[in-house]
């Protein structure tokens, strides 16, 4: 489903703490599906987070960042703020919310926005963000219209401060790393070798390195061929999956 930016409407459905230093170091907990959108800001953290079958470690000051129909298992000890968002406005399904119980899950959508978040973010202001997170916790725990609107404007807020964070970090990223373009076939292998600059939407950035790719003894491509880009594009640049592929999708000379 496609969402416009401007119809996005974040709505808390639940905010908590969640202190994982009371379990044994290293317990992993029960895997679970993500239902909603998910923004966790850690406070401490010596653990990490499976999601989709990848483990990303997380440090004080950083959030994970959850859509819906993902799958995650998280691994002690961390101490953590979980927030639930509807991106639709249905603050009815706020009432009697039960976090990560089975229910119908929200639409993965559409969005630029919300595809470019990280599910690891290192924030730049840490401060603030936990000021807001708390803010959010405190108003939206009240029944009150003014705590419901402040609520609301607080959150919309963080998750402004996500996407500028998240928009800086990708174009800073631009200006050092490499984006693969040119496929080039050499005997058994791929090489994947970078022009002088690749060309995307109205983003221009050099390229300045070169990664060869396997390719099986047959010699047709290796069905994990995109899969390898795109491992190497997240850790490289730090990019959702969702943005690495949709980058490989649509560079052109």
């Amino acid at each position: 489903m496609e969402l416009p930016t401007q119809y996005l409407n974040p709505t808390l459905l639940r905010c908590y703490f969640f202190d994982g230093y009371a379990l044994e170091p290293g317990r992993a907990m029960p895997e679970r599906t993500v239902y909603d959108y998910e923004l966790e800001y850690f406070v401490k953290s010596s653990g990490g987070i499976y999601i989709d079958g990848r483990f990303y470690p997380f440090k004080a000051g950083e959030m994970s960042l959850r859509r819906p129909g993902q799958v995650v298992r998280g691994v002690a000890p961390y101490a953590c703020y979980t927030l639930c968002v509807d991106m639709l406005g249905n603050d009815k399904r706020a009432a009697g919310y039960e976090f990560g119980r089975p229910e119908e899950a929200q639409g993965d959508y559409g969005n630029p926005l919300l595809h470019s978040m990280p599910p690891r973010l290192k924030l730049k202001k840490p401060e603030m963000v936990e000021g807001l997170i708390r803010r959010i916790q405190e108003h939206g725990r009240m029944g009150g219209e003014a705590d419901a609107f402040a609520c609301k404007a607080s959150l919309s807020l963080l998750l402004s401060e996500i996407f500028l964070e998240t928009a800086k970090g990708f174009s800073g990223m631009l200006e050092h790393f490499c984006v693969f373009a040119c496929v080039i076939r050499h005997r058994r292998d791929i090489i994947i070798q970078p022009p002088e600059s690749v060309v995307r939407i109205d983003i221009r950035f050099p390229v300045g390195s070169m990664v060869k790719v396997e390719r099986d003894p047959l010699g047709a491509f290796c069905p994990d061929m995109l899969r390898n880009q795109v491992d190497i594009m997240h850790d490289l640049l730090g990019l959702s999956e969702y943005k690495c592929v949709d980058l490989l999708d649509n560079v052109r000379l």
